[in-house]
């Protein structure tokens, strides 16, 4: 499991290097609006492969009611904090860091080198982390990198006293590596999660609590940017860090991969 997930982390890594450099790119040559509407219409173009997707020759129907009794199921409910924790957690950290970059820090050609280089460093621990899973105690795995992940995020805010673009850089890349270690073992969990569970339920159950607790955390996002001054990204940032340990919570539900 971990190794799969590992080469699928490794993917994701790619595309999280080329991204962000040409959004960068586009933004400081033509218009940072340019950029969004680049990336509605390759959000557009990614659904194709879906579509060309045949569907069974008896697709299942569900009603309302039958879908709330899956989701109600306890190996479901089991990992639900996770999701609502790690959906709230990206948003408060990375949306305000970002702005953060923007505002005190640098441009956005330098924030999409930044992004994208230290993505792709990143990569490096990924297939040593899925091995770590296979051989390893998960739980004891998830312990240790949701602590290290936490002091990386909270480096960040360090960076509102000491400016210094070196420093940023080392940062970035300090969390890049965090988060791919992470996500690796957190995505390897959820996979294991998936051979237990119907895929369907399982990622209906997962997608319905990522976007309740994205809709959450941006609209707090939202008003406290109205409200607040800019610093106010720094303490955003601090509050994501604090939201990370939510992830623990799937050690609750460990006994449900024996």
């Amino acid at each position: 499991i971990g190794k799969q997930i590992s080469t699928l982390t490794i993917i994701r890594i790619l595309i999280g290097f080329i991204a962000p450099i040409v959004g960068g790119v586009i933004s400081f040559l033509v218009s940072f609006n340019v950029t969004f509407v680049l990336g509605a219409i390759a959000g557009t173009f990614s659904l194709i492969p879906i579509l060309l997707f045949h569907a069974p020759p008896h697709p299942r129907g569900y009603d309302f009611k039958k879908v709330i009794g899956i989701l109600n199921k306890p190996d479901l409910k089991a990992i639900r904090p996770a999701y609502f924790w790690e959906g709230s957690a990206a948003n408060f950290i990375g949306t305000a860091w970002l702005l953060a970059f923007a505002i005190f820090i640098g441009n956005i050609l330098e924030l999409g080198l930044l992004v994208g280089i230290t993505t792709l460093a990143a990569a490096i621990l990924t297939w040593l982390t899925g091995s770590w899973f296979d051989q390893r105690k998960r739980k004891a795995i998830l312990t240790r990198i949701t602590k290290i992940r936490f002091l990386t995020v909270m480096l960040y805010v360090s960076i509102f006293f000491y400016p210094n673009i070196i420093y940023v850089w080392l940062i970035e890349l300090f969390n890049k590596l965090a988060v791919a270690v992470q996500y690796t073992i957190v995505d390897s969990y959820l996979f294991a999660y998936s051979n237990k569970i119907h895929p369907i339920h399982f990622h209906l159950n997962r997608e319905i609590h990522l976007n309740i607790s994205r809709f959450i955390s941006s609209g707090l996002l939202a008003i406290a940017f109205y409200f607040l001054p800019a610093n106010y990204l720094w303490v955003s940032i601090g509050i994501g860090a604090f939201m990370i340990f939510g992830w623990l919570t799937l050690k609750r539900s460990d006994h449900l991969l024996h």
